[in-house]
């Protein structure tokens, strides 16, 4: 596991309580209480693959291409969310 797990979560539990809205982006939580969702093995694999993301994409910042196609690739990945620039400002406010 990532050594700053509680932080990851913290900032989860504050942008879904403040904006429980966003929750609509991810379907496993939509039934679930913000305590459940924030120990969620679900919550966790998605924190996972985000710092897995992070982790690739400065790997890849010395070679142009390579980072364009792995961000293009990213965002192809998650066309079918239709995500809005708004959502990943909620979660920057809430940082």
């Amino acid at each position: 596991m990532y050594s700053n797990a509680s932080g990851i979560f913290d900032h989860a539990f504050r942008v879904f309580e403040s904006y429980p809205k966003i929750l609509e982006v991810f379907p496993a939580f939509r039934s679930l209480l913000l305590q459940e969702i924030i120990s969620s093995r679900s919550l966790h694999l998605h924190a996972k693959r985000v710092m897995s993301a992070l982790e690739n994409a400065v790997l890849a910042l010395n070679d142009a291409e390579v980072f364009t196609e792995y961000l293009m690739n990213l965002g192809e990945r998650h066309l079918p969310w239709t995500l809005k620039m708004e959502q990943f400002d909620v979660c920057i406010r809430c940082s």
